[in-house]
């Protein structure tokens, strides 16, 4: 997995588009989230939050997964509005519009699911925001929901 973890990370830095060989596709959710954590830990970037991937009915079913996804988002791809973005056309990107959630306070991980009201407690603001996805890899993000995780979810940048 370290292999696709830097093949991934050397695309966004490079610009690429990689082919993905069969071998080293993931398995499962839990290996493709062994990539990811492979792809940030290469990164050397610190993380700042998390995004939802395929948050809608429609994405899960292009993606073939069973569900959303939580993806990092890095702190030099978080842009205040106004910012420069160099896109790859290669990587065919996009915009999504997204609600960018900020927290006043940790919500440190424990075993019991937080309440609603919890969470509620926690956020700081919320406002709009972009996302600029890319796809890093050959044949693009229908059915490759797995990859897609394993590469963070296509982030390359958040606007806010």
């Amino acid at each position: 997995m370290a292999s696709l973890a830097e093949a991934l990370w050397n695309a966004r830095v490079r610009g690429e588009v990689i082919a993905v060989d069969p071998a080293q596709r993931p398995a499962n959710a839990a290996a493709a989230y062994e990539v990811l954590a492979a792809t940030i830990a290469l990164s050397g970037m610190a993380q700042v939050g998390w995004k939802i991937g395929a948050a809608a009915q429609a994405a899960i079913d292009m993606l073939a997964l069973d569900g959303p996804f939580p993806a990092p988002v890095l702190a030099p791809h978080c842009l205040d509005s106004g910012a420069a973005i160099a896109l790859v056309a290669g990587q065919s990107p996009g915009l999504e519009t997204e609600f960018l959630v900020g927290l006043g306070a940790d919500l440190p991980a424990r075993k019991r699911a937080y309440q609603r009201d919890e969470v509620a407690a926690a956020v700081a603001f919320i406002a709009p925001s972009f996302e600029i996805v890319a796809c890093r890899f050959k044949g693009g993000f229908k059915g490759n929901g797995l990859l897609a995780i394993a590469d963070g979810g296509g982030n390359a940048a958040i606007v806010q």
